[in-house]
């Protein structure tokens, strides 16, 4: 209490067009021989299933370009880019990096436009010769072949858009053969037949023909491989060779194998449509690297229930030029909701027991255990133990920020009671201990060891589900007050003054108070008081009050 007497002194802050689908996969022996085919139009692949389709660019484009060859028991595949056991191109944006050029060396006529035979588009390349001379070599190169280093090449096949302007007596190959480091070699496969009037395909060598050659995956991947093509007549009159496009398939042998080591999904208990990492280890056990650029070797994961959505796997991630005999870990990032290719996720799986699965994917040939051995032999999928898929508990509530003056224990937190799913209280932040008084009751209050910010974390949790609400309490010390007097200067008057100064506490000081709280003013000093007893107090932002100081 502040007594006021009588005093003598007064004081005062973030291809174009795709138009026929190609695809024909078959399987024949344990060893695998793929086909790289590269065409000069931009190439783009869709996937369906588990096999991959490709679409090529142009009205007439007819059927040759996938073509099954059996040959000594080998799958092949041929179609229409370049093929091992993938789908990436590589050239620049959507299209192939090819080159025509018009090449002396043989012949005395120069091709006329000869950078057309890079895109079957109806532009052509032409020559016309007379029954005394022939062309120049048409020289396409630049085919931007990736074959994997530990393939064995088998057979080139050469195919060529063309027509000739005459049927009768006209056009015929004079010779055609491969470029191999920037020379023409080997053997010439020229055909004697009269080329058509009309653009028509003609198919040189095949899965098993090397053109005379020795052949290594280098010598292909190089800028400087490709087909030299040179014609005549077989006329007395001049006839025009008009060339639409030359492509180029390379047919290899290897294999590729997995072996699936493990597999971590965290936990095996899931909620409905959450989102998760899970991660596979597996071992190239095959005999060809698990290529990124092309061939595209990816791994994937599905549902293994729920087949009518989860029908491919529509999560997958690189290979990363997985070795023969190397071992990686993959991770994936998917989510326990039904899902299409992208993915593009829709509705929450059916809670209950299902399962994940992986395997390996050329995507052009087919998932290595999908095929049935035609990318091993002896792939299998690896499937994970039972996951458990869990419906949503009760979604969590619970009160308001609390700021406790002076004491250690809280009003009541204010959690829901859940109707699914059984609940907990948990101190996720503060300085010290809590003791709650129900920890599985929604309503319990909390009691702390120490003074500070806490954070407890109200749980609801059914099976792999779980829904969370926090609330803040802030224990806060008390402020305290102080206070200096000026006393009235004589009997009667009312000229007292009180200055009141605050300390401690957990905020600024934002009132006060001469009359035991009853009534505060944001300023601190007091004027105009008459002799009395006043009891003083002070109050911060946080609301907390100073004990009276008497």
């Amino acid at each position: 209490m502040i007594f006021l007497k009588i005093l003598n002194t007064n004081r005062s802050a973030t291809v174009k067009h795709l138009k026929e689908k190609l695809s024909s996969l078959k399987q024949f022996s344990s060893v695998n021989t793929s086909t790289q085919f590269r065409l000069a139009p931009s190439i783009i692949h869709q996937r369906k299933n588990k096999f991959s389709y490709m679409k090529q660019l142009n009205n007439k484009a007819v059927l040759f370009a996938i073509t099954i060859l059996i040959a000594n028991l080998f799958f092949v595949q041929t179609s229409f880019a370049q093929i091992t056991t993938g789908v990436t191109s590589v050239g620049p944006g959507e299209g192939f990096s090819n080159t025509g050029a018009d090449g002396s060396g043989i012949g005395s006529v120069s091709w006329s436009n000869p950078g057309n035979v890079i895109s079957n588009d109806n532009s052509y390349a032409t020559a016309t010769v007379t029954s005394s001379s022939a062309s120049h070599y048409l020289q396409a190169t630049n085919y931007g072949f990736t074959i994997p280093t530990e393939a064995t090449i088998k057979g080139i096949t050469v195919t060529v858009g063309r027509f000739g302007s005459s049927s009768s007596s006209g056009i015929i190959d004079n010779s055609i053969k491969l470029i191999k480091a920037g020379s023409i070699v080997g053997s010439s496969l020229a055909s004697t037949s009269t080329w058509s009037t009309s653009e028509a395909v003609a198919t040189y060598g095949g899965a098993t023909n090397l053109w005379g050659n020795t052949l290594t995956p280098a010598d292909i991947n190089s800028s400087n491989f490709g087909v030299a093509l040179s014609v005549k007549t077989n006329s007395s009159s001049n006839r025009t060779a008009s060339v639409d496009y030359m492509t180029i398939a390379v047919t290899y042998s290897g294999t590729y194998k997995s072996q699936f080591i493990s597999m971590d999904a965290g936990s095996s208990a899931w909620c409905q449509g959450e989102t998760r990492t899970v991660s596979i280890t597996v071992k190239n056990n095959g005999t060809l690297t698990w290529t990124t650029g092309w061939p595209q070797i990816n791994l994937g994961v599905k549902w293994n229930t729920n087949n009518t959505i989860w029908d491919d796997y529509h999560v997958r991630t690189s290979a990363n030029n997985l070795a023969p005999g190397a071992t990686g870990t993959f991770s994936f990032t998917i989510q326990a909701s039904n899902a299409t290719g992208g993915p593009t996720y829709t509705t929450p799986l059916s809670a209950g027991t299902n399962n994940l699965t992986f395997d390996v994917v050329d995507e052009l040939i087919s998932w290595f255990a999908g095929n049935g051995g035609g990318t091993g032999p002896g792939n299998s999928v690896f499937t994970s133990s039972s996951q458990t898929i869990s419906a949503p508990g009760t979604t969590a509530t619970v009160g308001g920020t609390q700021n406790i003056c002076g004491n250690l224990t809280t009003l009541s937190l204010g959690g829901n009671t859940p109707t699914t799913g059984t609940a907990l209280w948990s101190q996720t932040g503060g300085p010290g201990t809590t003791t709650f008084s129900g920890g599985s009751t929604g309503s319990s209050t909390a009691t702390a060891s120490l003074s500070g910010t806490y954070n407890y974390t109200w749980t609801i949790t059914n099976g792999g589900c779980s829904s969370s609400a926090s609330v803040l309490v802030n224990y806060l010390t008390l402020p305290a007050a102080a206070a200096t007097k000026t006393d009235i200067s004589c009997f009667g008057a009312n000229n007292g003054t009180i200055v009141i100064t605050g300390s401690g506490g957990s905020g600024t000081f934002s009132s006060y108070s001469v009359n035991n709280g009853s009534t505060y003013q944001t300023g601190n000093t007091f004027n105009n008081l008459s002799v009395g007893s006043y009891k003083v107090r002070v109050k911060d932002t946080n609301g907390c009050e100073s004990r009276s100081v008497q």
